[in-house]
């Protein structure tokens, strides 16, 4: 950011009669504008993110292989729909669908496997 030489208090517009101070107190403007400068840029690389929620169904299966019931689940990722629907392991396996999209399926832990 060009940020241009004010008029000095003490002579108008020219130049030649600024004083040592005065160049000092300028410059520490400019370097205050030019870290502004900066901040503004970061905040608009570093914007808050909007969450956007993904719709899965867990399902449950029965010991022939079937689906027998679904629960939906609202996540932000695909680690969170399998961490949810792994607290849904109740001695059934478990297959996890993000519309015609087959996640992850978590096998339950059976006696004399």
């Amino acid at each position: 950011m060009k940020i241009p030489m004010p008029v000095s208090p003490r002579c108008g517009a020219t130049k030649d009669c600024w004083q040592q101070g005065d160049l000092i107190t300028f410059e520490l403007l400019r370097r205050s504008f030019e870290q502004i400068a900066k901040s503004v840029d970061l905040l608009k690389i570093d914007a808050p993110k909007v969450w956007h929620p993904q719709y899965y169904r867990a399902y449950k299966l029965n010991d022939d292989g079937h689906f027998g019931g679904f629960t939906e689940l609202i996540c932000a990722d695909d680690d969170e729909a399998k961490f949810k629907a792994a607290a849904l392991l109740d001695g059934h396996d478990i297959e996890v669908w993000q519309q015609d999209r087959m996640v992850v399926l978590l096998k339950a832990l059976r006696a004399g496997r």
